[in-house]
């Protein structure tokens, strides 16, 4: 799952409870690291705060106990965007995020060695896809980043592969 800040219309007015909370959470991964540990950030509308609170709690800064942290389909400014990509986080990328002029954009400006793909599935609350329909989803990302990134799709799935491994700890 994924754990940040979403400053959505949709949860107007919860932003200081939604800081309150990621605060702790940051918090107590400080309390008791555990290396290997890996965060999926959601930053809706707030890159920047969840970047300030993880920074406020030294997370950005790499030590074996600090965990890898993926930005998942980020959205923030491209100021945010070079920020992350400084303090050596990771983005995950999905054929959505790549419909967007933007989201093209951003793609092309995450290193290599800091990208990781996603479907973001399901679409939808309790609808099911097939294993298959997730993997051409993958192919399809993996082709068009290729594409933007002028190189081979094939060179794109094998940094991604490695880069999963490196995250995960994937032997």
């Amino acid at each position: 799952g994924e754990v940040g800040l979403d400053f959505s219309a949709r949860f107007a007015g919860s932003e200081p409870l939604q800081i309150q909370a990621f605060d702790r959470l940051c918090n107590a991964l400080v309390q008791h690291p555990l290396a290997g540990r890996v965060i999926s950030i959601h930053a809706v509308r707030s890159a920047g705060a969840v970047l300030d609170v993880l920074e406020s709690h030294g997370l950005l800064i790499p030590n074996p106990d600090s965990p890898a942290i993926i930005f998942h389909w980020f959205s923030g400014t491209s100021d945010e965007l070079a920020r992350a990509r400084n303090a050596g986080c990771y983005f995950s990328v999905n054929e959505r995020m790549l419909a967007t002029k933007r989201g093209r954009e951003y793609a092309r400006q995450i290193p290599l060695d800091r990208l990781l793909l996603e479907t973001d599935a399901p679409a939808e609350p309790n609808t099911e896809t097939s294993a298959q329909s997730l993997i051409r989803s993958l192919a399809r990302t993996s082709m068009r980043i290729a594409s933007l990134k002028n190189c081979d799709a094939k060179r794109i799935e094998s940094v991604v592969l490695a880069n999963a491994h490196s995250v995960f700890d994937l032997r």
